[in-house]
């Protein structure tokens, strides 16, 4: 039976919230950390405090790509590289350039 504690809630810096599974989170070595980072006794405190993290850096739109990124990852071992949202971006477009720049910064602050 999956519960709650089964489950991570990622907050964008406009407010969208991202439910994805711990397992998939915990590809994120920043993330991974946040969770571990407390004894067994303070276990569901720790639920509470961290099942919800706000990340103010990032915005809807990459941190919905990190999602689909974490969640590839945790099932089929995807590397960065062999992520098709990315091999889909066209480099002559700025706007594909800057989404590439916005994904690198987001993934290297979540470390995954």
């Amino acid at each position: 039976m999956t519960t709650t504690q089964d489950y991570m809630t990622l907050i964008s810096a406009e407010g969208f919230e991202f439910i994805v599974p711990i397992n998939a989170a915990k590809q994120s070595k920043y993330l991974s950390e946040l969770l571990s980072s407390h004894s067994d006794e303070e276990e569901e405190q720790e639920q509470k405090i961290f099942s919800k993290v706000k990340l103010s850096e990032i915005s809807t739109d990459i941190l919905e790509m990190v999602c689909q990124y974490l969640m590839e990852k945790s099932i089929r071992g995807t590397f960065i590289t062999n992520f098709a949202p990315l091999q889909n971006l066209d480099p002559s477009n700025e706007n594909d350039r800057q989404i590439a720049i916005e994904l690198l910064l987001a993934s290297n602050y979540l470390d995954c």
